[in-house]
């Protein structure tokens, strides 16, 4: 029997799926797709793979996917049959929804209800749900509303092994001793395949206003970005960009949520604590998605993060790197800076010079074969033991293709 045979004979013919607009690093081509329906079918799948030693790469639509070995046999598997909203209990405030659901399709669902996920990673509404719970990436507006972690109730994930978790619940406290969820949100796929997502919904804000400080330059941004960080009100949001939709300069921009009177004044308490003028946005959506996705646009991205203390630093190096694309949280400290393929070298200094400031730095996207990639996850062997330790534990054979990078 031939891997089609057996594919077949384990989940039907229908899984084996088509891999259109599947995009996996390095142009790597798996020897097939398959596209379980459902967490029983990923189950049998994995339990297959194990048992015939095949390797499995978990991808929605592979925009987050990295480079990884692709020798030896393997399969990806995609959510794209894992799709659809399973409950959404809009006076509950909480979503299930099938990994493979797009985030597209989570807030038009929450929509009609004036509801949504205040969650602006760039180009969020481009994946998956299951993607987006794996990586856990909350963008600026954590500020206001807390990490992804703090609002995934649930999850149901398979092991390597085959084994189905139902982790967490449709409450807010559903975990009693070490809570495992915490672990698979943010672990991209390392401890399993995720295969239904419950989140917390948030009620949409009256008031969305987006204000911006301009700048002649990065650096000059600090001394404010420090000053909204002490103000008496706290922005949901606060980032800075290296050019602004509206000028192409460097400038902070800062997002209020509430009522219009609450941000009203706020605006007033804001502009009084830092002694000047605040420009308000109208086209407020599209200014804000673009913000978001600065730092995250060209072919090498490298994220970066630090103490808030040395935020001034890090805006005079990265202002000194010759990025493409800068976007930093300015609460947090942390953010995106990207650079042209034919940037390598730049990127590379860039990090020696962000590292020997004190700041952590990890390669998010690049080339395939950049040697930027050596660099991506650097771990002591302490990490690593602890890591490999808590991979075997969920899949034992090392099946899914995290583990084997």
């Amino acid at each position: 029997m031939n891997k089609v045979e057996a594919i077949e004979d384990v989940l039907g013919v229908e899984a084996l799926g088509s891999g259109v607009g599947l995009s996996l690093p390095g142009g790597a081509t798996p020897e097939h797709v398959v596209a379980p329906r459902d967490a029983e079918e990923c189950a049998r799948l994995m339990r297959w793979a194990t048992s015939s030693g095949i390797g499995v790469l978990p991808v929605g639509v592979g925009a987050r996917s990295r480079p990884f070995e692709s020798e030896g046999r393997w399969v990806a598997l995609s959510t794209e049959r894992m799709d659809g909203i399973e409950t959404y209990e809009a006076a509950d405030l909480t979503l299930t929804a099938a990994a493979g659901t797009p985030m597209a399709d989570v807030a038009a669902a929450m929509r009609p209800h004036k509801q949504w996920a205040p969650f602006d990673p760039p180009r969020v509404g481009e994946g998956t749900i299951g993607g987006f719970v794996s990586v856990a990436d909350s963008g600026p507006l954590w500020a206001g509303y807390g990490e992804v972690r703090n609002h995934v109730l649930g999850a149901t994930i398979v092991t390597g092994d085959g084994r189905i978790l139902r982790l967490g619940g449709r409450v807010v406290k559903n975990v009693a001793g070490f809570d495992l969820l915490k672990l698979v949100v943010g672990g991209r796929g390392s401890f399993g395949v995720v295969t239904s997502v419950c989140i917390r919904a948030f009620p949409e804000p009256i008031e969305d206003r987006v204000l911006v400080l301009a700048s002649a330059s990065l650096p000059e941004l600090a001394g404010p970005a420090l000053q909204v960080a002490t103000a008496p009100i706290v922005p949901v949001s606060s980032v800075i960009v290296d050019r602004l939709p509206t000028s192409d300069t460097p400038g902070l921009v800062i997002r209020l949520h509430g009522s219009r009177v609450t941000v009203d004044a706020d605006q007033r308490r804001l502009e009084a604590h830092l002694g000047l003028k605040l420009a308000t946005i109208d086209n407020r959506a599209t200014f804000a998605a673009e913000v978001s996705n600065r730092g995250a646009s060209d072919d090498i991205v490298i994220r970066v993060s630090t103490l808030p203390s040395l935020l001034g630093g890090l805006l005079g190096v990265v202002d000194g790197a010759g990025a493409s694309s800068v976007g930093l949280d300015a609460y947090g400290a942390r953010g995106r800076v990207s650079f042209s393929e034919s940037e390598g070298s730049q990127a590379a200094r860039f990090l020696d010079a962000a590292s020997a400031l004190g700041a952590t730095v990890a390669v998010e996207s690049a080339p395939h074969t950049s040697p930027l990639w050596a660099r991506a996850d650097e771990k002591t062997s302490h990490e690593a033991e602890l890591m490999d330790g808590l991979r075997r534990a969920f899949d034992p054979e090392g099946v899914l293709w995290p583990t084997r990078s």
